[in-house]
């Protein structure tokens, strides 16, 4: 059994006790050990823990950005500090670069340098560090040729793909695929780590142009005899593919065999991610997906949504989907008609075809 005995040392002087000296070498000793502490002898910023109490309760309160002059007012209202040389704006080092990650997803090795001085300095080489890196898809590395080689970042992206959600396929091109999670979200960290490899792909298969990345989506050019714009987008419950030929022009000379070619092969590509991913990560082991199109019988029926009050709602969550399975017809359950109903540009995602292109 412990005995916790708590007795005021220091106020035995302010009582009419005689001094006893047990007690008062006690308490020496205590202020003893208390002044070998680093801290003893510093001034307490009783203020700034006030303010740091009032930035705790914003952030509980949801609100996770302010300017400074906000800063300011709170700090002078709630703290009562009103020194302003006490507030120093501080240039962060390098953030020309930092700003780079976050708009283009480009890696520049300027900030590899400043970011990893430390373990270079310790015999590490950086290449080993990049190469560690893209294994486990926290960059991507796109090389046109040997002389050009950029790495992407893609979590650090700020920006949105609001112009990439707008475009559509033309009547040339296979319709929208999408990659529709069972479980009703997109896992996390799936889409980037796809984007990553997407990348990769699109450099080894001989792309030339450099990818352009978004929060949630991105932008790839791919192919060699024939242009087109692969583009993903990533949605709550499902990631949207838009393969879009470039030039328009091209259509009526283009050889149906290599316009197939390329959907097969982007279609192969997202398949093999995807089951490669859940083998490698355990987080996504039994990762269960369909590949599906939006089901063209509820768009025809024109049902008012539930959530939205719109007719043929085309709100991500109001979406029915139905799976793409090669040489089967498309059979909603949700509707009732004798009508046999397509999706245009559907069959260009699963062509009988072998040529290179």
């Amino acid at each position: 059994m412990i005995t916790l005995v708590l007795f005021n040392i220091a106020g035995q002087e302010n009582t009419d006790m005689p001094r006893n000296d047990g007690i008062e070498a006690l308490r020496n000793k205590i202020m003893e050990v208390l002044k070998q502490e680093p801290y003893m002898g510093e001034k307490i910023p009783i203020k700034w823990l006030n303010f740091e109490r009032v930035i705790e309760a914003l952030v509980a309160k949801r609100i996770y950005h302010m300017n400074l002059e906000q800063l300011q007012r709170y700090a002078r209202e709630e703290c009562f500090i009103d020194d302003e040389d006490e507030f120093t704006t501080l240039d962060p080092v390098n953030s020309k670069y930092w700003l780079e990650v976050e708009k283009t997803g480009v890696l520049s090795m300027e900030l590899v340098d400043h970011v990893f001085n430390k373990f270079i300095q310790q015999g590490l080489v950086k290449k080993d560090i990049l190469d560690m890196m893209e294994r486990f898809g926290l960059i991507a590395k796109f090389s046109p040729s040997p002389t050009d080689v950029k790495y992407f970042v893609p979590a650090q992206l700020k920006s949105s793909p609001e112009s990439l959600c707008d475009v559509a396929p033309s009547y040339h091109d296979p319709c929208p695929m999408y990659v529709h999670f069972l479980v009703g979200f997109v896992p996390h960290g799936l889409f980037l780590q796809l984007v990553s490899r997407a990348i990769s792909w699109c450099s080894e298969t001989g792309a030339k142009q450099s990818p352009k990345l978004y929060l949630n989506g991105a932008w790839f050019v791919i192919g060699r005899q024939v242009i087109h714009n692969l583009i993903l987008i990533c949605k709550k419950s499902c990631i949207k593919i838009v393969l879009k030929l470039r030039n328009q022009d091209e259509a009526i000379s283009l050889s149906t065999s290599v316009d197939a070619e390329v959907s097969r092969s982007v279609r192969l590509f997202v398949e093999d991610t995807l089951q490669d991913l859940s083998k490698e990560l355990p987080y996504l082991n039994g990762l269960r997906y369909k590949l599906c199109v939006t089901c063209p019988y509820c768009l025809q029926e024109g049902h008012e949504c539930a959530n939205h009050s719109q007719p043929s709602c085309s709100h991500e969550d109001c979406l029915h989907f139905l799976e793409m399975k090669p040489g089967e017809r498309l059979i909603c359950e949700e509707t009732f008609s004798d009508e046999v109903l397509t999706v245009r540009g559907l069959e260009k995602w699963f062509p009988q075809i072998t040529s290179q292109v």
